[in-house]
């Protein structure tokens, strides 16, 4: 079903609403309604938890993570340590939920060298 808000016309799909053109994006960047729906989810998430000040610390973090090895869980669970350290450092509130979405973004983009 199509509405208008603003001037952007805008389609819900199964619980998201976005303007058509976002949608027109994804489509072609091979993105599904569900994915987007998770990814904007994941992305609100973020923000709310540190934003980039997350992220930057959730990259070190894995990288550190990664250099000293050890199993997969060993790495999530000192990552996590770290980021939760340097968010508190800062004053910052911990979102755990946040903070494994963000190690999680992390290792996927050093994996894909993204």
């Amino acid at each position: 079903m199509a509405s208008t808000v603003g001037q952007r016309p805008t389609i819900q799909l199964k619980g998201l609403t976005m303007d058509i053109l976002s949608i027109i994006k994804l489509w072609f960047a091979g993105v599904s309604a569900r994915v987007a729906k998770a990814l904007k989810a994941t992305s609100t998430l973020i923000m709310e938890g540190g934003g980039d000040l997350l992220l930057d610390l959730a990259a070190e973090a894995v990288k550190a993570a990664e250099a000293t090895g050890g199993s997969g869980e060993d790495k999530f669970k000192a990552a996590k340590k770290v980021v939760i350290k340097g968010l508190q450092q800062r004053g910052r509130n911990i979102v755990v939920s946040a903070i494994h979405s963000a190690i999680e973004m992390a290792v996927a983009e050093m994996k894909t060298g993204k």
